[in-house]
């Protein structure tokens, strides 16, 4: 949908002048309830990266690894018929490895899992930290507990776009 007013850029350039194999190519997200196709963990990130080292490097990164290999069926478990083994956390962060898998310039989150704890918060804060040297990242949220690692931000109220100004500590 175009705004009906002024421009959407992103590294400076108007996103309508994309077409969509640009968009397929550097663009990727992650989402709070990301969708998974019903079959295994590895496949579901096989989708974004075949390279299965480069898919267990960008976990370990991540720091899920070693909570995937404690599953029953550690890479195997079928995402969608196990989720019961699945918190919302993980498969937060199975979204975000698939979203880095795809070597997607920038990276959109649409929110965060609500029932996030202090130490996941700050765990994802980081992860995000560190992906800026690479990544061009956009959050939407309805939240302001990731604002400390933002650079800019903007509120949308009413259909109106406006930019906060941060303050410096």
């Amino acid at each position: 949908i175009s705004p009906t007013a002024g421009t959407i850029t992103m590294d400076g350039i108007n996103i309508y002048d994309f077409n969509k194999e640009t968009y397929k190519h550097n663009f990727s997200y992650a989402t709070s309830k990301p969708y998974f196709y019903s079959e295994s963990i590895m496949d579901n990130l096989r989708y974004a990266n075949n390279n299965k080292r480069h898919i267990l490097k960008v976990c370990k990164q991540l720091n899920i690894h070693s909570a995937i290999t404690k599953l029953p069926n550690g890479y195997d478990t079928n995402i969608v018929r196990e989720s019961e083994h699945l918190s919302a956390y993980l498969l937060f962060m199975i979204g975000l490895a698939r979203a880095i898998l795809s070597n997607a310039e920038w990276i959109a989150i649409y929110e965060f899992p609500i029932s996030l704890t202090a130490k996941e918060q700050k765990n994802i804060k980081n992860y995000l930290k560190a992906l800026k040297n690479k990544h061009s990242i956009i959050i939407f949220s309805a939240s302001e507990n990731m604002l400390d690692i933002c650079d800019n931000y903007f509120t949308v109220q009413s259909g109106h776009v406006r930019q906060i100004q941060k303050v410096e500590d």
